[in-house]
């Protein structure tokens, strides 16, 4: 391998060699690539300068090299408590800003409790208008889970009871005794009747009467030879009887009113005792959360009064009434809860988010498509707005170019303060947005920001630029070793030797723009972070496969060689002499 060939060649055993940098390859990009270095004097910041042997004998610097200004501005926006005082970072490709910025808003989130929870819940008197609660934390997910287990529960004890032997005994004598008010009305009129030798005669049509003589109904023709007196006599008693019958069997529709009505009471009465007990846990749990305490008496009263839905067997065959299916069925989506905090494995503090854009955030609870009449929850969005409320937010720019209803939105929550969920055929109560945002942008896209919306970077009043390159002093080198040891020591990578560093020295001032060994002036070390964690990478993975323990010079000059190798100058045609 070059690596074990490397180290024993004399020449790159000596410091002096070692010290000097190697070609390094013109990449696509090169700001951010090590220029190709002919051989040159040794670098007047030789390893005896840097003062150490290999990176485990520094300091880790912590921090974020050079951009401490940019730091302490985001930290004055986190800590002032003004509307409107977000930040804005303008940082180049290549500066691990994203990270770095990450890694400050972490450290701060770290000292800041948990944010409660938010949940959208139907609004049983008005399902157009869903209703916001805002719960203590980790129990919006606990509502949530009770409310499905309510419903499975009912699920399987409300058609069990209303198909038990108690329910039809008691559904009987309902019947029983509405039949028997009918039986009796009947019989007192033809008790009546008889008292008047008129008999009162059930036909396939319904009801009739006729007279009788000892017992026995009069033949038509037998009536027709009584004297006219008579038979007006018995006309006039027959019609008042009519009259009274009539008014009976009119009364039929109420009493069957009364009856259906008697047959509900009773089916809610059951229902009633069966909602009560699958409620009693979760209500007893929520005893001190009134707007909860009322969404559950809600759900239960709703769900009294329509306890046939329990009846309906919708379920697929073979899937349990359990919460997987209940989550997709239609009937149950009203008594559902949406909780839009999102939980984080581990989380207890404030959350950090990376914001891309205003969608359906992966692992959030679902929003549950019905019709609208039904349930609130057809249109209401998680996004990471909702998963970083409470705590910080780092939204890329260049997401949002694209993306103008995740931009309309966005800026529509920072300056209102309040996340507005569902489309406008919902009118759900917004939540409030207790968050503090990070903008990170180039210099480009921040000024067609400006021209776009003012209004928009008007949100972001604490501004800040990072610094792409740092004076190369003998002091800088320093400290610009010891974060080379931050960054070795953060990814896990071997530890460099001085001559090492000193490459990568030499190489991060060749990429700023300014002479690699110094000799015409103090020049400038590069701040590109990605470039110097790639050839970190590279010497890392190469010093491996050589089975070696350190990183030395040899390792960062084959990296460079290698990179040098894989763009070679493009081929020029030589002109024909004349």
């Amino acid at each position: 391998m070059f690596f074990r060939r490397a180290k024993k060649d004399p020449a790159l055993l000596n410091e002096t060699a070692i010290a000097s940098p190697a070609p390094a390859a013109i990449e696509a990009d090169p700001d951010e690539t090590p220029a190709v270095i002919a051989d040159q004097e040794p670098s007047r910041t030789g390893s005896p300068a840097l003062g150490f042997k290999t990176t485990d004998d520094l300091k880790i610097r912590p921090g974020w090299l050079g951009q401490e200004h940019v730091l302490s501005a985001i930290q004055f926006a986190l800590d002032i408590d003004e509307p409107d005082y977000h930040a804005c970072v303008l940082a180049e490709a290549g500066s691990a800003a994203h990270r770095a910025i990450l890694d400050l808003l972490n450290a701060n989130a770290a000292k800041k409790p948990m944010p409660p929870d938010w949940i959208y819940v139907h609004n049983f008197d008005d399902a157009r208008s869903p209703k916001a609660i805002r719960l203590p934390t980790g129990s919006g997910r606990i509502l949530a889970q009770s409310m499905i287990e309510v419903l499975a529960e009912l699920c399987t004890t409300l058609p069990s009871v209303l198909a038990g032997a108690a329910y039809k005994v008691r559904q009987r004598q309902c019947n029983d005794a509405h039949r028997g008010a009918l039986d009796a009305a009947i019989a007192a009129l033809q008790q009546k009747a008889a008292e008047q030798n008129i008999a009162l005669l059930r036909t396939p049509n319904g009801f009739g009467l006729a007279p009788m003589h000892d017992g026995k109904v009069v033949k038509p023709a037998v009536f027709a030879q009584l004297p006219a007196d008579m038979r007006s006599d018995i006309e006039i008693r027959i019609t008042a009887l009519q009259t009274e019958m009539t008014s009976i069997l009119e009364q039929t529709p109420s009493r069957e009113r009364e009856h259906q009505k008697a047959l509900q009471a009773l089916r809610t009465a059951e229902a009633q005792r069966a909602a009560d007990s699958a409620f009693e846990p979760v209500t007893e749990h929520f005893a001190n959360e009134p707007e909860a305490l009322a969404f559950l008496e809600g759900a239960k009263a709703n769900l009294i009064r329509n306890c046939d839905v329990f009846l309906c067997d919708a379920f697929a065959p073979g899937c349990e009434p359990g919460p997987e299916c209940i989550t997709r069925d239609a009937r149950f989506q009203a008594y559902l809860v949406n909780v839009m905090t999102v939980p984080v494995a581990q989380l207890n503090h404030a959350p950090v988010v990376a914001y891309s854009q205003v969608q359906p955030a992966v692992g959030a609870a679902r929003a549950n498509h019905v019709e609208p009449e039904k349930s609130l929850l057809s249109a209401v969005l998680h996004s990471d707005l909702h998963r970083a409320n409470g705590g910080y937010l780092l939204i890329e720019a260049g997401s949002l170019e694209d993306a103008p209803e995740a931009f309309r939105t966005l800026k529509q929550a920072l300056a209102t303060r309040k996340i507005h969920a569902g489309p406008r055929s919902l009118s759900a109560a917004p939540i409030p947005l207790d968050v503090k945002a990070v903008l990170l942008t180039d210099d480009a896209t921040y000024q067609r920001l400006c021209k776009k919306d003012p209004g928009f970077i008007a949100l972001f009043k604490i501004t800040a630029r990072c610094a792409e390159r740092l004076e190369r002093t003998p002091e800088n080198e320093k400290t610009f070793a010891a974060w080379i040891a931050e960054l070795v020591a953060r990814d896990t990578r071997l530890p460099l030797t001085a001559a090492a560093v000193s490459a990568l020295i030499s190489d991060s001032a060749s990429r700023a723009g300014g002479n690699a060994n110094g000799a015409n002036g103090p020049g400038w070390l590069s701040l590109a972070e990605d470039a110097l964690t790639g050839v970190l990478a590279e010497a890392h993975h190469g010093a491996i496969q050589a089975e070696d323990k350190i990183i030395d010079a040899g390792h960062i000059q084959h990296v460079f060689a290698q990179r040098a190798a894989r763009l070679p100058q493009p081929f020029t045609k030589i002109p024909d002499r004349a």
